[in-house]
């Protein structure tokens, strides 16, 4: 079971400390159908018959009738045929075989892009484009951290503290930038610490994020989370809405924000009920524990914060 306000002590472990301010043609086809020019010079092999024709028809006047066959029989002489041969070629050149090559050609060319198109993406560009898209995707995230915590939970007893903290921590570190939150939970504060204190002051602060979520999460009742969505949010941010479903208790809305980072989306904050924001809260903490007691005072107090936390019997 969750230790006392299973609710709040689940939202609780979530949010603390898990915040930051909102403050990402092959051939022309024409030199195909071009030959067809050649047509002429069978016009022209016609009329060498014709000239011919009278010369005979000289030499047998009598018989026009006969005229008009050796006009006709010129047209099939040996050298009408050769110039035949001559304006058979062009009509190969423009037969039906070449004219279906020059659509297919055609076609293909039309078409070759759009299959080489769709095919490249399908089997290799697309694919890649997709893994892409979906790193580019904050959810990934978010689903991660959930599905650790209800793992954490249901064997929150075999684990005991210490095997919670370990199975937490390197999943805080891919999820969260903690680096981040600790600079931007100090306030105006950071820009006073020198080298060695935010040093410091960073690790403190990665520890009780770690020591929060291992003291707290002590138990497991049917509690699930849900993500409905993200949205873009300011400052090229985005916003990942969930949902936290307790059966025995009040669900909880929980908008985690992250930013994009070289090593890819990382969560900076966390809004309680979709509005209030954690980092804030512990930037206003901080900030006056740095004024009224300062740096030392302050490092301590946490760090028996989290001693306090690795000490809790589980119940």
């Amino acid at each position: 079971m969750v230790r006392a306000g299973s609710k709040w002590i689940i939202v609780a472990a979530l949010c603390a400390l898990a915040g930051t301010s909102a403050a990402e043609t092959a051939g022309t086809p024409d030199a195909v159908v071009a030959p067809a020019a050649p047509l002429a010079p069978s016009a022209q092999a016609v009329t060498p018959p014709q000239q011919t024709a009278p010369t005979e028809v000289a030499g047998e006047a009598p018989t026009p009738a006969r005229a008009v066959e050796a006009s006709e029989a010129p047209a099939v002489a040996p050298a009408p045929a050769a110039t035949t041969e001559q304006a058979v070629a062009p009509e190969q050149a423009v037969a039906p075989a070449p004219a279906v090559a020059t659509e297919s050609a055609v076609e293909g060319e039309a078409a070759q892009p759009v299959e080489a198109a769709d095919e490249a993406p399908v089997t290799e560009t697309e694919t890649e484009a997709a893994d892409d898209a979906e790193a580019e995707t904050a959810s990934p995230i978010v689903d991660l951290l959930h599905a650790t915590l209800i793992e954490v939970m249901q064997n929150a007893e075999t684990l005991g503290y210490q095997g919670r903290y370990d199975r937490i921590s390197p999943v805080l570190d891919e999820t969260f930038d903690l680096d981040f939150m600790g600079s931007k939970a100090a306030g105006r504060h950071w820009r006073d610490f020198d080298g060695e204190q935010q040093t410091k002051w960073l690790d403190v602060f990665a520890r009780l994020t770690v020591a929060n979520y291992a003291g707290r999460f002590t138990g497991f009742s049917g509690q699930s989370f849900e993500n409905m969505g993200e949205e873009p949010a300011a400052h090229e941010t985005v916003l990942v809405n969930t949902m936290l479903f307790n059966p025995t208790d009040e669900d909880v809305q929980l908008n985690y924000r992250l930013r994009k980072t070289e090593a890819g989306w990382r969560i900076i904050d966390i809004f309680m009920h979709g509005t209030v924001s954690e980092l804030a809260l512990r930037r206003a903490e901080y900030s006056s524990a740095l004024e009224r007691d300062g740096f030392d005072a302050l490092v301590a107090g946490l760090s028996d914060k989290i001693d306090d936390l690795s000490a809790t019997t589980d119940e």
